[in-house]
Parts: structure tokens; C-alpha cells; sequence
């Protein structure tokens, strides 16, 4: 088969699939809910990781960790 053929034949079975998938979930509406806020929650994620950039050179959390607490703790001031 070429791709012209292909293409829409995929396109139709995916459709196809989605209704079945839509019409059985109908019976489970609290698994639609969590499946679409697990989706929601996926989708937001993907777009604010375009517009923010994580420095993983020096996280800030490895700088509290550098610090030495085991000192501060062992001799504390009053």
C-alpha cells in the first residue's frame, strides 16, 4: 500500500479506537476524570517546560546541601 492509501485508513482505525475507548469509559466516570487530569497536568508541564530552563549546573538545592549543618548542630549558640 502507498502512503496516500495508508494515511487515512490509520487516521480512521485511531478515530475508531477513541470512540470505542469513550463509549466503555462511560461506564467508569471517575477514571475519565483522573485520566483527563493526569492528561491536563502532562500537557501544562510540556508547556511551561518550553519557557523555563533548569541551570544543571548548580541547582539550588545542592547548595543548601553543601552547607555544613552537623556543625551548627553539634556546638548550637544561646
Amino acid at each position: 500500500m502507498s502512503r496516500v492509501t495508508l494515511f487515512p485508513l490509520i487516521v480512521a482505525a485511531v478515530f475508531t479506537l477513541g470512540c470505542i475507548g469513550i463509549h466503555s469509559a462511560r461506564r467508569h466516570p471517575d477514571a475519565v476524570t483522573v485520566a483527563l487530569l493526569l492528561l491536563l497536568g502532562f500537557v501544562a508541564s510540556v508547556y511551561v517546560g518550553q519557557f523555563t530552563q533548569l541551570d544543571a549546573h548548580h541547582p539550588i538545592w545542592q547548595h543548601e546541601a553543601s552547607k555544613s549543618w552537623t556543625e551548627q548542630l553539634a556546638f548550637p549558640m544561646m
